[in-house]
């Protein structure tokens, strides 16, 4: 077992977005800097939820200023919250769970922090 104290998800954070944070800090060592993108990801995450439930029922092509077909305003504020979400994940520099070669496979969580913290150093040119 663990001495590591793993943090609570911050309580305003709806389901997906607990989801995501409970899946990645029980899985690394997090500074408070990657803790506070992390929450910034997962607050993206409940965004795109809400943007996704408010879509749902919606007609893909709204009528314009002009009484042309556009595509709904959601509907590219839901594009745009995505590309946020990816861009916000890959700042964490997590390792792909489904990259091939297992070489996370067996480690245990301190182990594949400092291999993540690692890997981000070097990314960075802090490691030689």
């Amino acid at each position: 077992m663990s001495d590591r104290q793993i943090p609570r998800a911050p309580a305003h954070l709806r389901t997906r977005g607990r989801r995501l944070w409970r899946s990645i800090v029980e899985g690394f060592d997090l500074t408070q800097a990657e803790q506070d993108l992390l929450l910034e990801a997962c607050r993206t995450l409940d965004i795109v939820e809400s943007l996704e439930v408010a879509l749902r029922d919606q007609p893909a092509l709204v009528t314009g200023s002009r009484g042309q077909p556009v595509a709904h305003p959601l509907g590219s504020e839901l594009r745009s919250e995505r590309q946020l979400l990816a861009k916000l994940i890959a700042q964490l520099g997590l390792p792909d769970a489904d990259a091939e070669g297992g070489e996370w496979d067996g480690l245990s969580a301190s182990q594949r922090a400092r291999k993540a913290a690692f890997s981000r150093w070097q990314h960075r040119g802090g490691v030689k």
